[in-house]
């Protein structure tokens, strides 16, 4: 009877590291789960911008090279999609991947739609749309991946409560075996007695992690428990084998601190991106190991996670043999049996590459919103943005009182220059007639090409005196212009007024000042 106590404690104490096992590998599994989603998540936004980018690519070289890594997207995508479906284990989440679903499949044809390479209006529908439709697809990734995040949060959060409970119930089942071995010391010969003991001792080694020592032999109560004693040394050993192969085996850095700053773990990816052996980075701080604008950083968000209690993600900058790397670490507490928090734990991915990519999808975007409003021969605004402002500054100027003028010119001779020096030297004038319009008006007024060799500005808050000054300034800067090339510019002007409350178009009043711009040049065709 006197043995069957710390039997009994010992054995109610293995079933307490069995449960606290069982609760390690279902937040294992939901860790896999979530690590799954999180890359087949970033596979499909990488695919969907790689479909992206090769499309503009060619639409803007015509090189149909540039559509390769278009069609590997679309290949890879089906397979993608299949992953998230088969990772989507909720009601929930399988809504949210048939969203991200129907939203790829959007991104794809609007993607095979600019393959062919349509007019410039439709095209700019069609970027628009593929722009829309890629930042839902963006939120939707990033909402599935929270979904995926809040679950992991909850199964380590369950786990850590399971490991809690049974952290109390194996003291409680340590304590009795202790107990029921003084009484059986008491009891039993020295033999059982040193028997005892040393299962006692390995128990301790047990609870501490150490390896076990020599177990007890034997049949009897004392020998069955040593044996279970082992087979649980062995299940845990496995277990924590197979984390550190994970820990081990990814390419992102993963370490733990506690509560001062300093290192306790750091996997092999963060011994790599140190340089330093481990023995050179347990113990030591981030003042230690980084810069100090970077570890300022660094301690920031340390602070942020122990202060709250809850994980973050922060980005940081760092420079690595020259190169400029950007990491996304997220953060978050981990706790001791009593519930406490104990220091931090922190995985951090380098996402430099991704940044790049998206440094080079913004530089294109801007580039086509400038072939957008930019006429490319002079670099004034096109006919489109030039009505557009047009539009804006007659409300304006109905709302304000103010007049507004618009002055239509027209490069004489156009055909003649062409056919006499060239069409380099025709464009070579409709540069030069740019340069003379852009330096002879205000800063406030609006010069566009509309097209062939006709030019419009647009002067806001312009009385009629002005707008006659002005025109002596074109035709003073014409006259300085002549014997600077084989050819003479020569424009034909006209100029319109409108006042504030006239129900026009901006249409109207440009048509008004090319009728003004004909019967000045017919005026001189007819004069002497």
């Amino acid at each position: 009877m006197v043995v069957a106590i710390p039997v009994g404690g010992l054995l109610l104490a293995q079933s307490a590291l069995l449960l606290a096992q069982d609760a390690s590998t279902r937040a294992d599994r939901a860790a896999r789960a979530a690590a799954e989603t999180r890359t087949a998540v970033r596979s499909v936004l990488i695919a969907a911008l790689d479909a992206e980018t090769s499309v503009r690519g060619y639409i803007l070289t015509g090189d149909r090279s540039h559509l390769y890594p278009y069609r590997q997207a679309a290949t890879a995508m089906p397979q993608l999609m299949s992953r998230l479906k088969t990772l989507a284990t909720e009601p929930g989440e399988a809504a949210a991947v048939a969203r991200v679903e129907r939203l790829v499949e959007v991104k794809l044809e609007v993607a095979e739609q600019l393959r062919s390479r349509p007019d410039r209006d439709e095209r700019q529908v069609l970027l628009h749309t593929g722009k829309t439709t890629m930042g839902y697809l963006r939120a939707e990734l990033s909402a599935l991946q929270e979904r995926e995040d809040h679950e992991l949060t909850r199964n380590l959060a369950r786990a850590d409560r399971y490991r809690s409970v049974a952290t109390v119930v194996a003291g409680a089942g340590l304590v009795v075996g202790l107990l029921g071995g003084l009484l059986a010391a008491a009891a039993f010969t020295s033999g059982v007695t040193r028997r005892t003991r040393r299962l006692t001792d390995n128990a301790e080694r047990l609870a501490d992690g150490r390896p076990l020592e020599l177990l007890p032999p034997g049949d009897d109560e004392i020998g069955r428990l040593g044996r279970a004693m082992q087979d649980s040394a062995t299940q845990l050993g496995r277990a924590r084998g197979l984390l550190q192969g994970v820990i081990e085996g990814t390419s992102d850095v993963v370490f733990v601190k506690d509560l001062e700053g300093r290192y306790l773990m750091m996997n092999g990816a963060g011994r790599e991106y140190l340089g330093r052996a481990l023995e050179d980075i347990i113990g030591r701080t981030d003042d230690e190991l980084y810069e100090p604008e970077l570890a300022a950083s660094i301690k920031d968000a340390d602070r942020r996670v122990l202060r709250s209690g809850e994980a973050i993600e922060h980005e940081t900058v760092d420079t690595v043999d020259g190169t400029t790397r950007t990491f996304l670490t997220t953060k978050g507490p981990f706790r001791d049996g009593s519930g406490r928090v104990a220091g931090l734990f922190g995985i951090a991915r380098d996402i430099s590459d991704r940044k790049e990519t998206e440094r080079a999808i913004s530089e294109m975007n801007e580039r086509l919103r400038q072939q957008a409003i930019i006429d490319e021969l002079t670099g004034l605004h096109n006919r489109r943005a030039f009505m557009a402002i047009g539009e804006h500054e007659i409300r304006s100027g109905d709302r304000t009182g103010h007049p507004l003028a618009v002055v239509f010119a027209d490069l004489d001779g156009m055909k003649r220059i062409n056919d006499s020096f060239g069409h380099a030297e025709g464009d070579l004038a409709l540069r030069d007639t740019a340069d003379i319009l852009r330096r002879t008006f205000r800063a406030s007024d609006v010069v566009a090409r509309l097209g062939g060799d006709e030019f419009c500005s647009l002067l806001p808050n312009c009385p009629p005196d002005q707008a006659t000054v002005v025109l002596g300034r074109i035709e003073e800067a014409i006259q300085l212009h002549r014997g600077s090339r084989p050819f003479d510019l020569s424009l034909s002007l006209g100029v319109a007024f409108h006042e504030a409350g006239v129900q026009e178009s901006f249409e109207d009043l440009i048509r008004r000042a090319d009728a003004a711009m004909y019967r000045e040049k017919a005026g001189r065709s007819s004069g002497p």
